[in-house]
């Protein structure tokens, strides 16, 4: 019998920042920091030729959740990337993570149509939708008065600040619901 001897195996190439103990658990990965600049990976990679950027390589774990050695890239030089684009047309801030959802919560508390929210916020009507589904299971605020039925409520009732204040103006109102608790109010 004649048996072929196997290679064996490469091993997993470690990234030279593991050699330079720098801190990358922060940066960001190609996709992610083109997310967030709202400009594609090749732009990133310009400013890498042009030498705005110095990703290095760091382990990450991919879509398949297999770990492997990835470009990311520092948010500080992200931060000092030109603000306009080469046509002269400003290029939107950068934002933080999590400055998108804490601005899109705010307007929902404020009571603001989706339509609003992304026309402001500038961003996909998908992802405000699926900010907008995570703000309601967060906040447990399942039923949200829209600004027109908050007006013409309030027309009716008198101003109100909250549902919990709905409630009670209608229940000084009509009286007393029959001993039910409705949102605290008794």
């Amino acid at each position: 019998m004649n048996k072929t001897p196997s290679k064996p195996k490469t091993p997993v190439k470690k990234p030279r920042e593991a050699q330079l103990k720098i801190d990358t658990s922060n940066w960001l990965t190609r996709y992610e920091a083109s997310d967030l600049l709202r400009c594609s990976p090749q732009t990133l990679k310009n400013y890498q030729h042009r030498g705005m950027l110095h990703p290095k390589e760091a382990l990450r774990r991919d879509t398949a959740g297999n770990e492997r050695a990835m470009l990311v890239f520092n948010p500080k030089e992200l931060a000092d990337l030109p603000s306009r684009n080469p046509g002269g047309q400003p290029r939107i801030a950068v934002r933080e993570p999590g400055e998108l959802a804490a601005r899109a919560f705010e307007m929902f508390r404020e009571g603001r149509q989706l339509d609003e929210v992304v026309i402001e916020l500038r961003e996909d009507p998908g992802r405000i939708d699926q900010l907008f589904e995570h703000w309601l299971d967060h906040t447990k605020a399942r039923y949200v008065i829209t600004v027109e039925a908050k007006k013409r409520l309030e027309e009716i009732l008198g101003p109100f600040n909250s549902v919990t204040d709905l409630v009670e103006i209608i229940v000084k109102m009509f009286g007393h619901m029959g001993g039910a608790n409705y949102g605290g109010v008794s």
